[in-house]
């Protein structure tokens, strides 16, 4: 089966204990056969990699200079500060088109799931694609 995860917050590298539990929760899914994928937000310009066997694909929501919002001390604490209040309005705007596009590309270039390799089909008919 293929899986997608999305996540606020995913381990950085192979040694980063940011959200942990999901890391190994994702390498026992690996384990069971499964193609697991997460998308999860950039930090500082962090570019898409591979954590684990996990694909993990980060969008870019602002200037990389200013992409923590996520890790250190969390977004709560962050937003109280109005400039960073800003930041979470582009966090949640370029989160949603990051999970919104895949679905797109998918849907125009596939048959819905209907022998198509390089998507996958959920119940609720969208079809996620990483290409």
């Amino acid at each position: 089966m293929k899986i997608c995860l999305f996540s606020s917050v995913y381990a950085l590298s192979e040694d980063d204990k940011h959200a942990a539990f999901l890391v190994e929760s994702n390498r026992h899914l690996l384990e069971q056969g499964h193609e697991v994928h997460v998308l999860a937000p950039s930090f500082e310009g962090l570019k898409s990699h591979v954590i684990k066997g996990v694909k993990v694909h980060r969008f870019r929501y602002f200037f990389a200079k200013w992409e923590h919002l996520t890790h250190g001390e969390g977004a709560p604490n962050r937003v109280q500060n109005i400039f960073y209040l800003m930041i979470a309005a582009f966090y949640i705007l370029f989160g949603t088109i990051a999970a919104i596009r895949p679905c797109t590309l998918a849907i125009s270039s596939c048959d819905m799931g209907m022998g198509c390799k390089t998507c996958y089909r959920c119940t609720y008919g969208a079809c996620i694609s990483w290409r």
